[in-house]
């Protein structure tokens, strides 16, 4: 009783610890997106020229991201906690240390560093260098821009949101030995609707990488003659340059002239190569045949074989006939006419051949995943019930051997009674003589009686015929040994 009561304790446990996680990732998100959303607001306001660095209004806003970062690191730090305290109550540990392994706590240093980072409530300004064709130039630059960038990284909570499901998926995920991770959430939503998925992640990654590419160009306006360094002042122009280093076109009207400029060019450009591929890959699976179409087209395929195969046969067949015609059933022979139907015997034959191999290829190809998996479940259910009756019958053959070795026992006490020592023990001097003569004739039969009975009981297999066939033969053999013992023995 207190068994279950302990399960039962563990399982509403660990239902409220997963409950409480969804809540504390939810409120991650919802901290982290306000952080991004108060940090761009603060570049905006900045770069159109609403109120200076450093002003109170400048203060109010960065103190706020600086509080709702706090907060976040809070949320991450109770959310390992909350994993922690998961895997101890799934592995019955008591030590908390013994769920802490290097990877985790790597992981958790990692997210920490990541949502910490948020612009300051002070104005730190340092030099960048910028290339300005052949020259280059060196340029002042807050430091608020380098710690604002790294705040886009908190969207990884939005891949963690979407792994909480109910706990019947969690169970089936966790029979089929499968992780429910980011990755296996991702590979959901690509089979569901990766025309989707994709659209989503191209639109967010114009946004945010045109967003980041014009607030790294922005402070680039040293040189007011420079045009490219101009064009990045509108959104719509990094936009544009986004968008076409993301589909590897590069015009060249538009390009990036500081090293965060160029970098956030490169990795949009790998991305975008990452997303072409992917796109043509789904736009091939779209265009793939389901299983009904193939099944639809494998059926007119062998139709229309089928009507091949009979055709090339017949063609076979006539210009056989016609060969063996011009052969033995015309008066003159003409070398030319039978030279002609050879040929065409030759042709008919190949594409007979031909047709024949397109079928043996069209018979290999309908063999779809479905079949392999039916055919793998009925091999499993065959060996399943080969190993069933296996067990069967190791269980009769021992219950076999319990009753053979019964059958052997019995044997031995019936040999014993069968002998007939005693009768001839209790014979006089005068008949002894007769009595071993008869003796050795009544051991003689005795013995063949014996090793009939052995023979009789490897054959036999049930145990009440064996027993009938051991009383008969014992009635015989008394009979045997009255009708032949001698007139005195039986007087005696």
């Amino acid at each position: 009783m207190k068994r279950k009561e302990t399960s039962g304790g563990r399982l509403i446990r660990r239902q409220l610890l997963f409950h409480v996680r969804r809540v504390t990732s939810d409120y991650a998100l919802f901290f982290a997106a306000i952080g991004i959303g108060l940090m761009i607001i603060d570049n905006e306001m900045n770069a159109a020229k609403i109120y200076q660095r450093g002003s109170y209004t400048s203060l109010i806003l960065k103190a706020l991201i600086l509080l709702s970062t706090i907060i976040l690191v809070i949320l991450v730090i109770k959310f390992h906690v909350h994993e922690v305290q998961l895997f101890m109550n799934a592995n019955s540990a008591e030590d908390w240390r013994i769920a802490v392994t290097w990877q985790r706590g790597l992981q958790i240093v990692l997210e920490v560093m990541v949502c910490a980072l948020c612009p300051l409530p002070i104005d730190i300004n340092f030099y960048w260098t910028a290339s300005d064709g052949d020259t280059m130039k060196t340029v002042e630059l807050p430091l608020n821009v380098l710690l604002s960038i790294p705040m886009f990284f908190r969207l990884y909570w939005l891949c963690r949101v979407m792994l909480f499901t109910d706990a019947s998926s969690r169970s089936i995920a966790g029979l089929n030995r499968v992780n429910f991770n980011a990755r296996f959430i991702l590979k959901t939503l690509m089979t569901l609707c990766p025309g989707t998925v994709l659209m989503i992640f191209t639109a967010s990654l114009w946004v945010i990488a045109g967003w980041i590419l014009r607030l790294c160009e922005r402070h680039d306006t040293v040189d007011p003659i420079n045009i490219h360094s101009q064009k990045h002042q509108d959104y719509l122009n990094s936009l544009w340059l986004i968008a076409i280093t993301f589909l590897s076109v590069g015009y060249g009207d538009i390009v990036p002239n500081t090293y965060c400029g160029r970098a956030m060019a490169v990795i949009t450009g790998i991305l975008g190569t990452c997303t072409s591929s992917m796109v043509v890959a789904v736009i091939a699976r779209k265009l793939e045949l389901t299983r009904a179409e193939k099944h639809v087209h494998n059926f007119m395929m062998d139709t229309q074989l089928t009507k091949q195969l009979k055709h090339t046969a017949a063609n076979v067949l006539r210009e056989t006939w016609l060969i063996y015609k011009h052969r033995c059933l015309v008066d003159k022979i003409e070398p030319a006419k039978i030279r002609m139907h050879q040929r065409k015997f030759l042709v008919a034959i190949y594409a007979l051949r031909k047709v024949k191999r397109d079928q043996r290829k069209l018979a290999e190809n309908s063999v779809s995943l479905g079949d392999v998996a039916k055919t793998t479940s009925n091999t499993y259910e065959m060996v399943h019930d080969v190993q069933n009756n296996q067990e069967g019958l190791s269980l009769r053959m021992t219950a076999m051997e319990y009753q053979l070795a019964d059958i052997n026992r019995e044997l031995s006490a019936l040999v014993e009674f069968l002998r007939p020592n005693r009768i001839l023990k209790n014979a006089s001097l005068t008949t002894s003589g007769i009595i071993n003569s008869h003796d050795n004739t009544v051991r003689r039969r005795c013995n063949a009686v014996e090793v009939e009975i052995i023979a009789e009981v490897i054959v036999c297999n049930d145990f009440v015929y064996l027993v009938l066939f051991f009383h008969f033969l014992y009635d015989a053999n008394n009979k045997l040994k009255k009708k032949n013992m001698p007139k005195a023995l039986k007087d005696i």
